[in-house]
């Protein structure tokens, strides 16, 4: 033993013996649960899953099962009343003794009825087992669609008898649950349900199934009526594609002829186009010659070679004759004489020649068998008509101001031939097949236009005008004011001369009588009204002296007032 487990031994038994009693009992009651659960869980892991045997049993059907398994011996388990559980490996062994024992419910059995058979069975017993096997089968089939809850199916299958005219036909009942939140299916899914079933069942018409909902509620699969409104929808259909591709070729061709006329110069009149949508189913025999050689695409001249006779030699059969000795004549039955003319008969018996030769030769041309379904889409013919209109160039205004002066220029033949020869590359034109491409000249009716840039033009030269008078109104406005400023200036001009003048003779008067009376001249002998003049002339030069701008500013406004 390695000395690693024996130290790891050794501590486990430590520990151990450290323990009290109840620890231990604690200890080995865990270790029993762990050992007991994992056998538990081996033992359950070795056992078959469980499978569904049946489901939406209903009671009588459930008991009688159960009964069976009880009595086989079987493993089974229950949800409730309705669903059994069974051994997957035994399920198909189950099923095979149901249907043995005829316990296989209602809407469940199929072909695996065949499975196993008795040895007493007879021809009507397989009879019953195939009806059973059908019914089961389509009634599996139905319960398989999404919208189907559960279905039951009844045949009617008459006897054959040795009378044809006296033969029942074969009908079928069918009544199916919706599963929840399903309130009614569609026509569709009902022509649906009908193809399943008529094809299951032989000698079986559509006429003769009936489906129905547990109310009686009766499906029908779409009538005349909801055929003759497909074929409506399908007749729209149709238009809106020929729409679509009308309008298509249009934008195309308005785009292209844009790129070198302006719109208002082209009108493209209608683009039409009519489409055979039948569909033609046609068979073909071509005989064509045999070719030694191919066409060669890339040389400028034929150089293609036939055979001789443009056929080819299947077969050939030759065959040469040829005879040499004595010839011999018949001369009738055995036992009776020659019925010959003396003179033939001396000629019997000469020695004669003869040669054959047959030369057979078969011929045959190269043969094509084609089988040709054509798809219902095919253009008839095609028809666009164009309208070019020409160029007005103006001239000038007219004096008045009226309007423009204008000059048409129509199109050339020129032109419009080479727009029908585009036109015609661009739709892959074939006379043959109807198309049609009118190309013309055709003015239109520009009055409306030509009022409207008339009137634009009077505007404009109106608005021209009003600029010019209102440009030369306020420049005569503006040298008025220049002028009202120079007179104005030049009168505050001359009034400032005027009182600078008054001023200095203001001034050399003040000086004068100043003058006088220093120099003690003769006194004058003054008036009252003088000598206050003279005392206020002395009191405003004495205030000049002292305050000269005061004074100025007074002296300015007595002039004014003298003025």
């Amino acid at each position: 033993m390695p000395e690693s487990l024996k130290n790891i031994i050794n501590q486990f038994l430590e520990i151990w013996k450290k323990l009290d009693n109840i620890k231990k009992i604690t200890l080995g009651i865990i270790l029993l649960v762990v050992i007991a659960a994992f056998a538990f869980i081996g033992s359950y892991s070795k056992k078959p899953a469980m499978e569904i045997l049946y489901g939406n049993l209903n009671s009588t059907d459930f008991a009688s099962i159960t009964k069976f398994l009880d009595a086989t011996g079987y493993e089974y388990k229950t949800s409730g009343t309705s669903t059994i559980y069974v051994n997957g490996l035994q399920r198909q062994e189950i099923i095979t003794k149901l249907a043995q024992e005829n316990l296989i419910p209602a809407g469940i059995e199929g072909w695996q009825l065949f499975n196993m058979s008795k040895w007493d069975e007879t021809t009507f017993d397989k009879n019953i087992k195939l009806h059973r096997a059908i019914k089961g089968s389509l009634e599996q089939m139905l319960m398989t669609l999404d919208f189907i809850k559960s279905a039951r199916v009844e045949l009617a299958i008459p006897q054959r008898n040795n009378f044809l005219t006296d033969t029942e036909p074969v009908k079928a009942s069918v009544v199916i649950s919706l599963k929840p939140g399903v309130e009614t299916i569609s026509k569709k899914q009902v022509m649906g349900i009908k193809n399943l079933i008529y094809r299951a069942v032989p000698n079986l018409k559509r006429e003769n199934i009936t489906i129905t909902d547990t109310s009686g509620k009766e499906f029908v699969e779409p009538d005349e009526l909801d055929n003759e409104q497909r074929k409506l929808e399908l007749v729209e259909k149709k238009k809106d594609l020929e729409e679509r591709e009308r309008k298509k070729w249009l934008e195309e061709i308005q785009k292209s002829l844009n790129e070198f006329y302006t719109s208002d110069r082209i009108s493209i009149v209608r683009v039409a186009f009519t489409i055979n949508w039948d569909e033609v189913k046609e068979k073909q025999h071509l005989v064509q010659p045999v070719e030694a050689e191919s066409e060669n695409p890339e040389t400028p001249y034929p150089d293609r070679k036939l055979m001789p006779g443009g056929t080819l030699t299947i077969s050939e059969n030759a065959r040469q004759e040829r005879f040499r000795g004595n010839g011999f004549t018949p001369g009738g039955p055995t036992g009776t004489e020659q019925q010959l003319p003396p003179g033939y008969r001396d000629l019997d018996y000469q020695r004669a020649e003869y040669g054959n030769n047959d030369v057979i030769k078969n011929y045959d041309y190269n043969r094509i068998e084609k089988e040709i379904t054509r798809q219902p889409w095919e253009e008839r013919s095609r028809s666009i008509a164009v309208a070019v209109d020409g160029k007005w160039i103006r001239k000038g205004v007219k004096e008045d101001g009226s309007g423009y002066i204008r000059e048409y220029i129509p199109p050339t033949n020129e032109e419009l031939k080479t727009i029908e020869k585009l036109l015609k590359a661009s739709i892959l034109y074939k006379q043959a097949r109807g198309d049609q491409i009118v190309v013309a000249h055709l003015q239109k009716d520009r009055t409306a236009q030509f009022e409207k840039e008339d009137e634009e033009l009077r505007q404009k030269l109106m608005m021209q005008r009003l600029l010019i008078i209102s440009g030369i109104s306020i420049l005569a406005f503006i040298l008025l004011y220049l002028l009202y400023r120079a007179i104005k200036n030049e009168i505050a001009r001359r009034r400032r001369l005027r009182e600078e003048e008054l001023a200095a003779q203001q001034q050399l008067m003040r000086e004068a009588a100043l003058r006088v009376a220093d120099e003690g001249a003769a006194e004058v002998e003054l008036s009252i009204d003088e000598r206050a003049r003279r005392e206020l002339l002395e009191n405003a030069i004495n205030l000049a002296r002292e305050k000269p701008d005061e004074v100025a500013k007074l002296l300015r406004t007595w002039l004014s007032e003298e003025t």
